[in-house]
């Protein structure tokens, strides 16, 4: 279980990474979109 959470995490982080080396700078607006996009693990 603990093994989903962390992939989870890792991809999100990846993901706002990236949008933010390409020039984005609306935190909120990327959170909540990749929030959307993945879906979190059931704990």
């Amino acid at each position: 279980m603990m093994n989903k959470v962390a992939q989870y995490y890792r991809e999100l982080v990846s993901s706002l990474s990236e949008r933010l080396r390409h020039g984005e700078r609306d935190i909120d607006a990327l959170v909540t979109q990749a929030r959307e996009k993945s879906s979190a693990p059931a704990i």
